[in-house]
This record gives C-alpha cells, structure tokens and sequence, in this order.
C-alpha cells in the first residue's frame, strides 16, 4: 500500500538479479520498446578516487568534474570521441575539494563550488580570453561568502545560484550572483526560505528554478522542494513549494515507503510538468525519488515513490553503510514518447528508470560501474568500495550518458534502443 496513490517499487526482490559485468540477466533488449546502456567509453581519473559531479557541456565537447571524498581541484574531460575520453586538464592550484562544477552558458568558463578553503566559488576560464585555453585554465575569480556546496549557472544569462550553505539553519537559503564580467562577478542577493538549501537546478525555457532543502527535522528551517519564477533571473519569486514537514518521515516508515526527508536534488522534466525529487539519508531507511505533480504550483502533489534496486536499510555503526543507498543526482531523458531518468544510485551504480507513467517509476537497466580496481585514498575506502556512482547526465544531442563513480572514474554509455 502506497501513500495516496503513490506507487512502491520496493527492494532486489522486485528487480531482474544482477549478472557479474554490472548489468540486469535479462536486460531489454532493442526491441523491447525501452531504451538500454551500452557502455562505449571510460576514463579513470585518478588513481586513487575521489571525484564527484560530472556535468556536460552543451554542445557535448566537453565534461567537468568535481572532487569530494579524498581528492582536490577540478578535471575537464574531452568527450568529442566517447569511446575515448581523456583528460584535458586537472586543476588544482590550491588543494582544496571542488564539490561541485557546473559550466556557464558562454563557452570557455565554469564554476567550483568550493566548501571552506579560499573561498565559496572559484571562476575558471578555460579559453574564455584569450590569455587561457583547456589545457592552461586560470581562476579568474574568487567569491568570499562562506562555503558553498552546490551551484548552478544560468543557461541563458550571466547569472550564478550558489547555495548558502552555512552551519545555521535559519540563513536564507541561496544567493544570487552577476557574472556579467567573469573576473568580476558581484553579489545581487539572497532569496528563498531558510534553511539548509542543498541544490539547485535552472530550467530557462520555462523561467524556473528548482530547489531542494535539506533540513534535517527538528531544526528549525524548510525541507522539501521549493519552485522560483526567474523570468527576472536576478530577482527569483518562490511560485510553490512541497513542504515535507506534512508528509511521514523516514523514521516512521518501513523500508520501501514513502518517506519524506533531507530533499538533496530536483530536476524536471522538459516536456511535463513533473519534477523529481531525491532524498539522500546517512543511516537508516535509505533515500527514495519522489515524483512530484507541478502542474499547478500553489497545490505540488507526490504522485510516486522508488528506491534504487538494491537499496536496503543502512547501520549507523558501520561507516561503510553511510550514503551507501540513496536519492543521488540524476537527469531527465526525454526518449520518443517516453519519458525516462538517468541516476548515479551509489552502490547501485547507473540505473535507468522509466518515468513514462507518473504514478510508477520503474527500474529497468543498470549499469554497475566497478569496472577496474584502484587503492583508493584513506578518506574514500572508508566508504566501502565500487560501484559508488556519484551522478549521471545525459546529453540529448548524442544520445550519449556521462556518469561519474567517486572510485572508478567516468563512464560513456550509449542509449540504445
């Protein structure tokens, strides 16, 4: 029984059992009518792991990747041939962890989310002027209000969000940057409720910033989703929120329920007024994706509810469980007259979910992303080892998904189908 309708696709008994080289037995095959990965390409970072988000860029030419658990500065990835990406550069001029990269509309610049460190965003031209190229970048600018652990430019305008990610729930929750001249980037504003804002996404054909709060419960400050008007991309207006405070939490559920807690990322559907949301949990009953029904913003509805295939309640004693099965970051596919998403699912490596019928999300391929073994670094094997898929986004003009597993390095995988 679902909440309200909501639709469970629970653990690994209601999953295809896995086969050894990472993929479902009985894999769809062309014909099935759903699409399947078919991995053409892979690159390994670094020796020793640590690498996090993997974005990229619009024309398809390029990925950037960040650093988290164990390793510091930012790589691009040369994907013009996906069989063969390679590393174009790994910049890392101060040793501090990039947690997240996201590229700016114009070509030649990105950003880094830096936590502590120098400063909360670091602007890197890569062939913006003149004076740099992808393989000589130079941090053009250093943003100084406090630790940043997520952020998103716009697609369309000079315009940077970056997440207020402070030790005090009751800050605002996001702020608004001018990037109209990249080595001067200013401040416009803080906007959105309080609390821990964890991640932020900009749909500019539809003038709409995503957002997902983190809070944990019994602090004060929002948790959930929160949908901005950015016709003014400088000026956003909260238009709907889903307030997770009205809905079970996790710690009243059983494993495969609805529950309701720590919203770390939402995206859209560019076709539907859908938005997913997943929920990233340390111990306990594990993060699920919520499916959520913007159509009208004064009234978000949950429409339905998954966990990744294997996801299973996580120890609180054992450091290796922690994050090990959860809502992690993941992209739209829109496919013909269906409608699928893309995750990077930790431990579950790449799955792809059909989302076609919005009241069931349903697993149906899956890539397992442990493909070679490295000596990982002391802070990174603490956390057990591959897969541990970190995201996956996709690239509509080839067809082409990028995922990023923090041990083994990046992955190209063709849709086929």
């Amino acid at each position: 029984a679902g909440l309200g309708g909501l639709s469970l696709v629970r653990n690994a008994a209601d999953r295809p059992p896995l086969d050894g080289n990472g993929s479902t037995t009985d894999r769809p095959s062309t014909g099935s009518g759903h699409p399947r990965l078919e991995k053409v390409g892979h690159v390994l970072l670094t020796p020793n792991g640590g690498t996090s988000e993997v974005m990229i860029r619009a024309d398809g030419k390029y990925g950037v990747v960040g650093t988290k658990f164990g390793d510091t500065g930012s790589y691009l990835v040369d994907l013009s041939t996906p069989s063969e990406p390679s590393v174009v550069h790994h910049l890392d001029e101060e040793g501090a962890r990039k947690h997240d990269a996201k590229f700016d509309h114009r070509n030649g610049l990105y950003y880094l989310a830096v936590e502590g460190g120098t400063g909360s965003v670091h602007v890197v031209d890569y062939g913006y002027s003149d004076a740099a190229s992808p393989e000589n970048p130079r941090i053009v600018d250093r943003l100084s209000r406090g630790s940043v652990h997520n952020l998103y430019a716009h697609t369309a305008a000079p315009v940077l969000y970056t997440t207020n990610y402070d030790d005090d729930p009751e800050t605002v929750g996001f702020e608004v940057w001018d990037a109209s001249d990249p080595s001067n980037v200013e401040f416009v504003d803080a906007f959105g409720p309080s609390g821990y804002c964890h991640d932020i996404v900009v749909e500019d054909a539809r003038d709409r910033l995503h957002v997902a709060y983190q809070t944990p419960r019994g602090y004060e400050g929002f948790v959930g989703y929160v949908m901005f008007d950015i016709s003014d991309p400088r000026a956003p207006e909260e238009i709907g929120r889903f307030d997770y405070r009205e809905h079970p939490s996790y710690t009243d559920v059983e494993v495969g329920e609805p529950g309701f807690g720590y919203g770390h990322h939402a995206d859209f559907d560019p076709r539907r007024e859908v938005v997913i949301i997943g929920d990233e949990r340390l111990y306990g009953p594990p993060g699920g994706k919520h499916l959520l029904d913007v159509s009208d913003p004064s009234n978000i509805t949950a429409e339905a509810y998954t966990l990744s295939p294997n996801a299973k309640r996580m120890e609180p004693d054992v450091t290796e469980e922690k994050y090990d099965w959860t809502g992690h970051h993941f992209d739209f596919v829109p496919w013909g007259e269906s409608t699928y998403i893309v995750s990077g699912d930790w431990h579950d490596g790449v799955v792809l979910y059909d989302v076609t019928d919005p009241s069931r999300i349903e697993a149906v391929d899956q890539y397992l992303t442990d493909d070679v073994s490295i000596d990982p670094n002391p802070t990174l094997a603490e956390y057990g080892e591959a897969p541990w898929t970190w995201n996956a986004a996709y690239d509509d003009t080839r067809r082409l998904v990028v995922a990023n597993d923090q041990f083994t390095g990046l992955y190209v995988f063709e849709l086929v189908g």
